[in-house]
């Protein structure tokens, strides 16, 4: 096993998984039906893509002097954009 380090909307990847996880990880993309598309591709036959969402609907993280612009997750669009890359909800 090894770590890639990369973006992910960006990365050449040579291969497929059997399971892709992501956690608190949408978020901080603004385009999250090409993030999941690119995640559906990227499972082999019978794959599986494990997501967890953020609840929060701030538009901003702030750590003391430092602030991060956030995308929020809206669960019923999540939804739709697993649906429409083909993958079944469980």
């Amino acid at each position: 096993m090894h770590l890639i380090c990369g973006d992910f909307l960006n990365y050449p990847f040579s291969r497929t998984f059997d399971v892709i996880y992501s956690s608190l990880t949408l978020m901080h993309i603004q385009d999250k039906a090409f993030a999941i598309r690119k995640a559906a591709s990227l499972l082999k036959k019978n794959g599986r893509f494990l997501l967890s969402i953020d609840k929060s609907r701030s538009e901003w993280l702030d750590y003391g002097s430092v602030r991060i612009r956030i995308y929020p997750d809206d669960p019923w669009r999540i939804k739709g954009y697993l649906i429409s890359a083909g993958l079944a909800l469980e």
